[in-house]
This record gives structure tokens, sequence and C-alpha cells, in this order.
């Protein structure tokens, strides 16, 4: 081969190495340009995924404080970090900054508030400041709030309205019942039920136009409620706040709620069943894990200014037992929840009521009674007191001053959303 054959070669070979090496060079940096592109869309899209666990972080907040107290307001120091723990590792899952507006009235006894949460996918240093923000998202629900204390009846369960009752305020249940003792006789005034304002209810009203209910011929006023949930009995919560501004007493005690070693005592917790009666000249707050039993009169003290209130909130029953007085009077909210599997949250007096050795006189109650019930048994059977009086106390939703109960707040069906732009005001109210 001639040299200039082969410089000619070592020409050919050196321009197709710095073609291959101009190649490579482009495929590289595509191939890095790629890796970076799709890194870069990764973290944005786990950066968008934590801003918006971050806003439904927020909304979540709100409902839980809304129930404390419907009045809650976001603290305006700025956002709130949301804490993710893995493993016992704790890291940033990004923060939120809650608004809300105003309450206003949509029904029987129901408010509702607009809520927005804006979720980021940052972190908060330990100075305060916002690190490394790419993506914000916004969530914007709407809540129905309840006050659980705004009927004189209220349960999930069915509600049977028996011959001798008077109602004279607006109750709730799934199913309402007027039931008639046909073996009272028509003279009798015990046979008859007299009903002086709405029966609300979740499915069926039945019995209502019998003439033994208002006898007088005005007809029952009926009220289908779309929805309604329970607030329950957070033991938890009632346990802590005792351990804080209140007391904690043993299982199966019993306490005079007139007695001087409740003074100025905002709030007790009894760690199993609890009995109770007496006069309360404070506004308060008794709560059991377990069975509350009414052994006697549970009254206001008279000389009391303003009048006190007090709530019996149980996570089972609340029982008047067979040894309770005949006649008794009890001026209180009670709520049962029925958290243990034998306990279906009812309101009971104990006794048979087939046996006239048994049945007792006269039951005087002023306040408001919410019950979780279940679908086998009456969640409020007082029937044992031939004479049963019942009345709303309206101060409980006018000027409550019981403390720490909890209200009913639900996301209105339809109205969570994510908002596009981020930066749009609350709707109206």
């Amino acid at each position: 081969m001639s040299k200039s054959n082969l410089r000619n070669n070592n020409g050919y070979v050196l321009l197709g190495a710095v073609f291959l090496t101009l190649f490579l060079a482009i495929l590289l940096s595509s191939s890095f340009l790629r890796s970076s592109v799709e890194l870069d869309s990764s973290d944005l899209r786990t950066a968008s995924q934590k801003a918006f666990y971050a806003a439904e972080a927020g909304i979540e907040q709100a409902l839980f404080e809304t129930r404390r107290n419907p009045d809650w307001l976001p603290a305006a120091a700025g956002p709130v970090e949301v804490q993710v723990i893995d493993g016992g590792t704790t890291y940033s899952g990004g923060y939120y900054i809650l608004e809300k507006g105003a309450l206003v009235d949509i029904g029987v006894n129901e408010q509702a508030v607009w809520v927005k949460s804006t979720g980021s996918n940052a972190a908060i240093d330990g100075s305060g400041n916002i690190v490394d923000e790419r993506v914000n998202k916004v969530i914007l629900a709407r809540f129905r709030v309840q006050n659980p204390a705004s009927f004189l009846f209220s349960t999930m369960g069915d509600l049977n309205v028996v011959s001798g009752a008077t109602v004279e305020d607006a109750i709730l249940g799934r199913d309402v019942n007027f039931l008639i003792d046909q073996g009272l006789a028509d003279s009798d005034p015990n046979k008859y039920i007299e009903v002086n304002d709405t029966v609300n209810f979740l499915r069926d009203v039945t019995g209502e136009e019998s003439g033994y209910v208002n006898p007088d011929g005005t007809p029952v006023s009926t009220n289908l409620i779309e929805s309604m949930t329970f607030a329950g009995v957070d033991v938890d919560k009632f346990k802590n706040q005792a351990s804080l501004t209140g007391v904690i007493v043993s299982a199966g005690d019993t306490i005079d709620l007139g007695a001087l070693s409740l003074a100025g005592v905002d709030i007790v917790f009894a760690e199993g069943d609890l009995t109770v009666s007496g006069n309360y000249d404070h506004s308060m707050i008794v709560v059991a894990d377990g069975d509350i039993k009414i052994m006697g009169d549970v009254l206001p003290d008279g000389l009391a200014d303003p009048i006190p209130q007090i709530g019996l909130l149980a996570k089972d029953n609340v029982i008047i037992p067979k040894s309770a007085p005949s006649d008794i009077s009890i001026e209180a909210f009670v709520m049962a929840d029925g958290g243990a599997d034998d306990a279906a949250g009812q309101f009971i007096a104990e006794g048979d009521i087939t046996k006239a050795s048994e049945r007792k006189g006269s039951l005087n109650f002023k306040g408001a009674i919410a019950v979780r019930g279940d679908s086998t048994d009456p969640a409020i059977n007082l029937n044992i007191y031939q004479n049963r009086d019942y009345e709303f106390n309206d101060m409980l939703v006018n000027n409550r001053s019981i403390p720490y109960l909890p209200f009913i707040a639900n996301i209105i069906s339809g109205t969570w959303q994510e908002v596009f732009p981020p930066n749009d005001g609350l709707p109206n109210p």
C-alpha cells in the first residue's frame, strides 16, 4: 500500500472516530437530558402529591377543630407543617394554610361553613422559613355543622314515643314510631300522646295520625332530614382534659354533684361505670368510660345565677336503675355512645312494664337527649314511668355553657373540590 493510500485511510479512520465521538456525545447528552427531565418530572410529581396531601390534612384538621368548637378560627400565625412518620423517622410532608368563612343557617338546627386549605410541598426549617417550594394545591369544602343538643331527642336508631308521653319540642330519629297502649281505657289520660313540635326523621314516621296522638285534632308536624351523624364520646380526649382541669374517679364510684370536692371542677371522668345524683351549682360535664347510672334527681341549684348546665356523657348507656325513686327529675344534656359490644347507646329506665309492681310514677326531664341507638332496641325507653314530661332546654343552643361538648361536623356531599386557579377566595357563605 502506498503512503498516499495509507494517509487517506488514516484520515478516514480519524474522521470516523470524530463522527463516532460526536454521535456518542450527542447520545450521552440526550440520555443525560432525558434522565434530568425524568428526574425533574418525578420530583414535580412527588412535590405535587405532597402539596395535595398537605391540603387534605388541612381539611381534616379543620373538621376536627370544628367538631370541638364550631366558632374555631385558624391561627393567623402562618403555615402549619405536616409531620410524616415512617418507621420511626419523622420528616416534613409539606405545610398547609387554612381559611374559614362565616357560619350560616341552612336548615333546622343546621349551619354550614366554607373552608379552604392551601397545601404546599415545601418544608419549614428551624427558623420558620419556607424551603424548596415548588407546588401549591388548594382544596375547598363546605362543612355541615350540627349541635348534638339541638333536639329534645335525637338518635341514629329508632325512636318510639309511647302512651303517656308529652313532647314539647323537636325530636329526631331514624324511624319515629308512635305507639299506643291499647290495654289502657280511653278515659285514662296515660293512654294519650301529646306532641307540640316538629317530628324530624331520617327514614319514616308511623302512628302519628292516630286519634290518640294529639286528641285535640292538631296534626303532628313532620320533617325529613337528609343526613345526620353522631358526635360520639371520645374517652381519650375527655380523660386527658380531666387530667388537666378536672377530676378522674374510679370505675363503680358514686358522686354527689353538689359535693364540695367538685367545687369549680368543670369535668369529671370515670374510668368505667359511674353513679350520679344531686344538685349542681356550676356548669360541668361528666363522662364515663362505661355506663352512667342516675340514682336520683339531677337538678341545677336553685340559688345559682346564671342557671348552670350539665352534660352526662356515657361511652355505653345512660341508665335509671330499678332502685331509683318512683318519681324523678332530671335537667341535663344526656348522651349515650354505645361503644361496647353489648351497649347500643341507649337512655333507659330499668324495670318490667308488664308488672304493675315495677311501674313507677313521674319522670320530669328538661334538657336534651342524644343517643346512638341501634336497629333492634328502642334508643330511648323510659316507659316504666307512667307519666313522662319532656321539655327542651333551649339554652343548650342559645347560650350553652357545658364545657368541652362535642359538635357534629361533616363535609357536605358534592362540595369537596380542588380549586383552579389556587388563589381564588372563599365562595359566598
